[in-house]
Parts: structure tokens; sequence; C-alpha cells
């Protein structure tokens, strides 16, 4: 095609202008055709290709649904994060240290050393 129209403008026959729309076209339509072609193409063999579709779910599924193991581990951890929480609100007071002596008579850990 591309040497038909080269050859075409070369004699006088056509203009390149028309030539380009002409190679535009013809780029379109081998497009279209080749699409239509390769929608039913698969570089692996059907019934390998339908295997692969099918461990690929799986694997998507098991990946959505935890296993029982992961599930008991979810539910010790927010467990061991909600009695933490409860024992902090409950022994609050105890780790609230009022009873500190004033500043004073704090000791400073490098006053020796000025």
């Amino acid at each position: 095609m591309r040497a038909d129209l080269e050859r075409q403008v070369r004699r006088g026959d056509l203009t390149v202008k028309v030539a380009r729309a002409q190679a535009a076209g013809a780029a379109a339509d081998l497009r279209t055709r080749l699409l239509k072609q390769s929608e039913g193409y698969s570089p692996a063999p059907r019934a390998f290709l339908d295997r692969l579709v099918e461990a690929d779910k799986a694997r998507k599924k098991s990946k959505e649904t935890l296993s029982i193991e992961g599930l008991q581990r979810e539910t010790n951890r927010l467990l061991r994060q909600h009695l933490l929480e409860q024992q902090l609100q409950a022994r609050g007071t105890e780790f609230r240290r009022q009873d500190l002596p004033p500043a004073d008579h704090r000791r400073r850990p490098f006053a020796d050393a000025r």
C-alpha cells in the first residue's frame, strides 16, 4: 500500500495530502480488522487458560476471607488491646505520679559537672 501511494505521488497522480488521507484511512481499516481478529486470540491453550483463571479466582477469594487461624489472631489482638485500655483506665491514678517531690528536691543528673 505504501509503495503504491509513493509511486502515485511521484508520478503526479496524487497529491501528498490525498496520499496521507488514504494512508490514514487504510491504517484505520487495518486496525479495526486486526482488533476483530485478536478478540478470540490467547497465547495459551483454552483448557490451560480456564485452569489459570480458576486458580486466580480461588487465590483472590482466599485473600478476601481470612483463615480461621487469622481470625483467631485478629480476635486475640483486639482483646489484648481492649484489656490494656481497661487496665490503663482502672489504674490511671497509679500511672499519674502526683506524689513527686517539688522540683527543688529532685536530683539533677549533671549538677556536679558544672
